[in-house]
């Protein structure tokens, strides 16, 4: 899928982070009290490993993911491997990939993420179970920078969470990075607000997270 700042890595980790959980709770989530959790929280699980596709995207890269698939797991169930931005593997790493994603070990789980999947071969996405992301809603993205005003004790005008949902198009993470932006001003105000002066029908955001008039 296309929209980029939804979530997609980080429900791929807290997905691998449950599936490996030794004390499942009633609803499904992670106990964050076994062994486990506790390592991956601590970012020393050995059981859990990301590829970033961008930047690791040659034959060379793959083979070596697929060397550490044959070993099993030292401690819990399975070993999750999250490759992030996977369209970006050329098409001989994406061939070199296929025969491990056909029959992969029993331990073994991909979760791959992506914002363009058009680019993935047919012949992976044939093999995937496929979940599509969707962009955030405004009010949900309202609803959320209002949590994070409140954790981080600041103020904030509604207008003003309003326009910056508006303006980031359904991502949150460019939504979080304009409100705290926006809360840091040189006069040591931790206020996010639109100047008097400026109505939401004539606003935008500059990439410095300040407002300025259209």
């Amino acid at each position: 899928m296309r929209t980029r700042g939804v979530g997609k890595t980080t429900c791929a980790r807290i997905l691998a982070k449950t599936i490996n959980c030794e004390n499942l709770q009633p609803d499904g989530e992670a106990c964050d009290q076994c062994n486990s959790c506790r390592t991956f929280n601590d970012g020393a699980s050995f059981n859990i490993h990301e590829l970033d596709a961008a930047s690791n995207n040659s034959v060379d890269d793959i083979r070596t993911l697929v060397d550490q698939v044959r070993f099993a797991p030292q401690a819990g169930k399975y070993k999750i491997y999250i490759i992030d931005e996977v369209h970006m593997l050329s098409s001989s790493a994406f061939n070199a990939f296929l025969k491990t994603l056909e029959e992969p070990p029993s331990y073994a789980i991909f979760i791959l993420a992506t914002t363009e999947k058009h680019k993935i071969l047919p012949t992976i996405l044939s093999r995937c179970q496929i979940f599509d992301f969707r962009r955030i809603t405004i009010q949900d993205t309202v609803d959320h920078l209002q949590t994070i005003v409140t954790k981080e004790h600041l103020s904030a005008e509604p207008d003003a969470l309003h326009l910056i949902a508006q303006k980031t198009d359904g991502c949150m993470r460019d939504s979080s990075v304009r409100s705290t932006r926006s809360s840091a001003s040189p006069a040591g105000n931790s206020l996010i607000k639109i100047p008097s002066s400026t109505s939401i029908s004539s606003t935008t955001t500059t990439s410095s997270g300040s407002w300025k008039a259209c």
